[in-house]
């Protein structure tokens, strides 16, 4: 125990003299490799102790070096790594809760991740995770946390080229469209996730998708349920449930979902 305090101390030591070290050669005007190198090692000696699995070291240690004054990289690092305590090992939409004070800690991401952009747009897709996040730790009921999200995800998309080949972007982005129950957009995006990375279990959650409507529509098709639960009958308006049964082998899977779930007629 006494080693394991000893180890963790000299990597605290170590992470804040690197960032001390490359913050001073960063203060000169023109570019410093130096500087960089230095900093990123505080990054790099921070992402090491992640790996192992000590998430309360890892911040400790990005959090001793921005007390000494922000850096976009720890400040983005420190907000992904808030982000994964808070939430657990799940994904999103199979969300665990993490920590026992995840509230603070997402709070605490989003904030590290609202510093962060200034310093590097890119970060706007940090942003977006934070905010999706948040929304799962608060209860899944702050859609305000869904339409931030959607909007960190949007500029980021409009702003850099390369981001529309990030499978991520639009799985994610398909996940707060589905509970913000546009599910015509979600499915498009889920479908462009897929064929980006079919890796990903995009296709699995345009299939518990179906399998929620299929139940839906059934209990609409049922006259008690209508007449005595109209609220229902509204979900049907909104999710756009006049399900097609068409399973004709020259469609791909996605146009066959797309088929059951849309009435592409209406």
């Amino acid at each position: 125990m006494i080693v394991l305090c000893r180890t963790k101390e000299i990597a605290y030591t170590t992470c804040t003299y690197e960032y001390l070290r490359g913050k001073i050669l960063d203060v000169l005007p023109e570019y410093s490799k130096k500087a960089e190198d230095h900093l990123s090692k505080a990054v790099c000696l921070g992402n090491s102790i992640w790996k192992k699995g000590d998430l309360p070291a890892t911040r400790n240690c990005f959090t001793l070096s921005l007390s000494k004054g922000p850096y976009k990289r720890i400040l983005s690092q420190l907000s992904m790594l808030e982000r994964r305590m808070a939430q657990g090992k799940k994904h999103f939409l199979f969300f665990q809760c993490g920590a026992d004070n995840q509230e603070e800690i997402v709070s605490e991401s989003i904030k590290h991740a609202k510093e962060a952009i200034p310093l590097d747009v890119k970060d706007e897709n940090n942003l977006g995770n934070a905010c999706l996040t948040c929304f799962f730790v608060m209860g899944a009921w702050d859609h305000n946390k869904l339409h931030q999200s959607l909007k960190a995800y949007q500029k980021w998309y409009e702003k850099y080229e390369s981001m529309k080949s990030n499978p991520y972007l639009y799985f994610n982005s398909a996940t707060v469209n589905t509970y913000l129950e546009n599910y015509e957009r979600a499915l498009s995006k889920f479908e462009a996730a897929a064929s980006k990375d079919p890796c990903l279990n995009a296709t699995e959650e345009v299939q518990k998708m179906v399998n929620l409507f299929d139940k839906l529509d059934t209990l609409l098709k049922a006259s008690f349920y209508l007449c005595y639960h109209p609220f229902l009958f509204k979900i049907q308006e909104n999710c756009i449930l006049n399900i097609k049964i068409n399973k004709s082998r020259n469609q791909d899977w996605f146009s066959w979902m797309r088929a059951r779930v849309f009435d592409e007629n209406s």
